[in-house]
């Protein structure tokens, strides 16, 4: 096992005010082949932190329309895959609305 890179995350609790940190080794066995063979739930939340990327008209995003496609696809595949929870399921509709006005 190599390890490939070591994540660091901080974060303050947003009600007790704590500040945690964790630490955690990525290696080659921690990743998958494709997008599509990662779990929903990473799916999901890269999924989001995409959308977010477009909306907001991110420098690293090249043709809004065209990753809004993707995006729409992706969300769509993953609310099947997480077909109990709701939020999945408003991230399809939310998508397809901002299609909508990209356009």
């Amino acid at each position: 096992v190599t390890t490939l890179a070591t994540v660091t995350l901080r974060y303050e609790h947003p009600r007790r005010g704590s500040i945690t940190e964790i630490e955690a080794g990525i290696s080659d066995g921690d990743v998958v082949g494709s997008f599509a063979a990662a779990g929903a739930h990473f799916r999901l939340a890269a999924v989001v932190a995409e959308f977010a990327e477009v909306l907001r008209q991110s420098p690293f995003v090249d043709d809004a329309h065209a990753d809004m496609a993707v995006l729409a696809a992706q969300a769509a595949a993953v609310a099947e895959d997480l077909a109990t929870d709701p939020d999945a399921a408003d991230l399809v509709v939310l998508i397809d609305a901002a299609r909508r006005l990209v356009r």
